[in-house]
């Protein structure tokens, strides 16, 4: 459900009227390999993909991507060569730089001290920020620097939106629960019970400049739980192949499971926004 939420969010935004060069920008993109999916679907896309992590991470994936198994398959299937003369490597091997593809080694608790900021990041471009299961591990205040950071880079005639997709509901049995659940295994999520619901996490993105301006800008913030974007996002078809896979039979628990879960939306420009018209109309409002 949240691949498919936000392949629907990245789909839509690539299909956007706004002609040209789009960017999307991941924060702590580990080893997603959504670049590779939209390459493979359509190799001219033209498309600046940037992808944000430790260090240790993006030095574990450089060092996947270029070697001989998937460089070779990545080459076939998606007409990237990692190999190329125009692919810069760091002699760390944990940035890699090249005309569509970046990988960043940052901390992003480092963004707004920085100087140089990143590299390849093209502020004129309409561009989309995914966080899945990212914001959600730092403190509260780190997490909002990160989005005030990036509010502030793009200037305002640039359209910009962020999709977070993040567990919510802390408060009730079973989000006590999951809490607990995860504080066994080490996993804090940091800024959970300051955006604790979907209307918190409207009023977060809202709060970075996701709202309507004095001069009648298009823009706004919406939210969903899992469970709603299953019921009202997923195609009958999809429905129908996911369960001809393996029949689910705790319908109950994976109804809980799906309402502690939410992806939300913030954007600005878009001409008349027409973008989100699609995805919004299939969102409850209802925190």
């Amino acid at each position: 459900m949240r691949t498919t939420a936000i392949d629907k969010i990245v789909h839509t935004f690539l299909s956007s009227t706004e002609p040209g060069r789009k960017q999307i920008i991941s924060l702590g993109a580990g080893s997603d390999t959504r670049y590779f999916r939209l390459k493979q679907k359509q190799r001219s896309l033209n498309l600046a993909y940037h992808e944000i992590d430790f260090a240790a991470n993006t030095q574990r994936k450089i060092t996947q991507l270029r070697a001989a198994q998937f460089s070779n398959q990545a080459k076939a299937l998606c007409g990237i060569d990692f190999h190329a003369s125009d692919v810069e490597v760091s002699p760390e091997k944990t940035q890699l730089i090249s005309v569509d593809y970046f990988i960043h080694p940052q901390d992003l608790r480092g963004l707004p001290k920085s100087e140089t900021g990143l590299a390849g990041v093209n502020t004129s471009l309409p561009t989309l920020i995914i966080s899945e299961c990212c914001l959600i591990y730092l403190p509260p205040d780190d997490a909002d620097s990160v989005l005030t950071y990036f509010h502030g880079i793009f200037p305002s005639t640039t359209s910009l939106a962020i999709v977070i997709y993040e567990p919510i509901r802390p408060f009730d049995a079973f989000g006590k629960t999951m809490v607990r659940n995860l504080m066994e295994r080490g996993i804090q999520l940091k800024t959970l019970e300051k955006y604790s619901g979907l209307e918190e996490q409207r009023q977060r993105l809202r709060s970075h400049g996701f709202t309507p301006a004095s001069d009648g800008s298009i823009a706004g913030a919406e939210a969903a739980d899992v469970d709603t974007i299953w019921h009202r996002w997923v195609d009958p078809e999809e429905k129908e192949r996911v369960e001809g896979l393996e029949w689910m039979d705790e319908v109950e628990e994976f109804v809980l499971l799906a309402k502690h879960y939410c992806i939300c939306l913030g954007w600005r420009g878009f001409g008349n926004g027409s973008l989100w018209g699609p995805l919004l109309e299939s969102l409850e409002t209802s925190g």
